[in-house]
C-alpha cells in the first residue's frame, strides 16, 4: 500500500482522484460526513484519508476508527 501511495504522489493525490471520479466537490468548510485528507503536505506517507464526525477527523486503522488531530489538506463534500 505504501508503494501505491508513493506512486500516486501521496494520499492527497490519490483521494483527490477518487473524489473527482465520485463527482465530489471540494469545500473549504467541513461538515459532518465530509471526507478529507489530513496530515503533512510535504510527506506523502504522513497523509491519511479521513471522515469528519462533527468534532474530529476519523481515520480507519486495522483496529477500527480513531480520532486524529491533524491539519486538513483538502476536504470534499459528500
Amino acid at each position: 500500500m505504501k508503494q501505491l501511495i508513493i506512486e500516486a504522489g501521496g494520499a492527497l493525490e490519490l483521494v483527490g482522484r477518487c473524489a473527482d471520479i465520485a463527482g465530489l466537490n471540494e469545500v473549504q468548510t467541513r461538515k459532518t460526513g465530509d471526507i478529507g485528507v489530513i496530515g503533512s503536505l510535504h510527506s506523502p506517507l504522513r497523509q491519511w484519508g479521513a471522515i469528519w464526525d462533527g468534532e474530529h477527523w476519523q481515520v480507519h486503522w486495522n483496529s477500527g476508527f480513531e480520532a486524529i488531530h491533524a491539519p486538513a489538506l483538502k476536504i470534499w463534500s459528500v
